[in-house]
């Protein structure tokens, strides 16, 4: 019995001295609070690296347990100096933000688009998605409060990094100038309809493009006529260009009629197409080839952006975005100052 009793108490102090091995603090930081970065956590992040590196692609990999480290101690600290200088974020105002990513999608790509589409993009819960924004928004409006003319010496991009931009997004493969039909349609919505109404449905187009091709009426008058779609009877069934494989037209007629689109004859009505929402009558009244654009063309066709201005705008991004590191860095440094920060683990520091 003593015996037992003695492994018992052993076998407990080995798995409470695990525990606290596993969990014992790596870094603490104090500005307004002490914070502390625990084993646990810190190999959590580790891994987490590790796995977003391998997602994307990113040279994540590189990075050593010492710089993620230093990069987990200085979020924590310049949050800390967000909450001393009383900027907030509530989460009510990253819930407001995310439904309207989720009303926009889901009138972009014609589905309906839930928080687990939000889960399953940034590979973690709904939650740990807020509060990660939160964190963003935070730092954000730190820098903006801290250093609110950082953006002032953000200067134009120069022809020469416009030039050297798109020669590197070409000679890489980066830019490519894809297929593009322009579109117009004939639609019926047959959703939760029964059998008879949608033979109905189907019957009314098949006359209405008999009309069509034996020239009774024209496919801009019948699309007035017959139409469910508010968004473009009115316009002739116009849907504007769309580029080969647009996930829009892929929920709209599903992904083996989308493909047929760009190969059905210019300017010649289809036959009635059938999706899981109803049914349609299209013509496609231009289509271009893909191919390697200029620096002057289009993006889309009658869009008015070309892609020296989607150029200029990234490279404007970039300059402000490293002027927003710059406002960082400084901020940064000068929290160090009245800051705590302690390594404990000897390998880290």
């Amino acid at each position: 019995m003593k015996n037992k009793l003695l492994i018992l108490l052993f076998v407990m102090f080995s798995s409470s001295l695990f525990a606290q091995m596993i969990d014992s603090p790596v870094a603490s930081v104090e500005l307004v609070k002490r914070e502390v970065i625990t084993k646990k956590s810190f190999n959590q992040k580790v891994r987490d690296f590790r796995v977003l590196a391998q997602q994307t692609g990113q040279a994540l990999n590189s990075l050593s347990d010492k710089d993620i480290l230093n990069l987990m101690l200085r979020e924590m600290l310049i949050l800390q100096g967000a909450e001393k200088y009383n900027v907030k974020v509530p989460l009510s105002k990253i819930d407001s933000s995310i439904q309207q990513i989720l009303q926009m999608n889901s009138q972009q790509y014609g589905r309906v688009f839930t928080e687990k589409d939000i889960e399953q993009q940034y590979g973690m819960p709904i939650m740990d998605v807020k509060k990660a924004l939160q964190k963003q928004e935070i730092i954000k409006l730190f820098v903006q409060k801290k250093r609110p003319n950082f953006q002032k010496n953000v200067g134009e991009p120069t022809k020469k990094e416009i030039a050297s931009s798109f020669r590197m997004l070409v000679n890489t493969g980066q830019l490519n100038r894809p297929a593009f039909a322009n579109i117009a349609h004939i639609f019926v919505n047959t959703q939760d309809a029964d059998e008879a109404t949608k033979k109905i449905a189907r019957n009314t187009l098949e006359k209405a493009r008999k009309d069509i091709l034996s020239s009774k009426i024209t496919f801009a008058e019948a699309a007035k006529m017959y139409s469910e779609d508010s968004r473009s009877k009115y316009k002739g069934g116009d849907l504007g260009y769309a580029p080969y494989g647009d996930p829009s037209l892929v929920a709209l007629y599903g992904a083996e009629q989308a493909e047929e689109i760009f190969y059905l004859p210019i300017n010649k009505v289809s036959e009635v197409i059938q999706s899981q929402v109803g049914y349609h009558l299209i013509l496609v009244k231009e289509r271009t080839e893909a191919g390697i654009p200029k620096l002057t063309d289009e993006i889309a066709p009658g869009s008015g952006i070309t892609y020296k201005d989607q150029i200029v705008e990234r490279l404007k991004m970039q300059k402000l975005e490293e002027a927003f590191r710059v406002a960082l860095d400084e901020i940064y440094n000068d929290l160090k100052e009245d800051a705590d920060i302690v390594i404990y683990d000897k390998d880290l520091k």
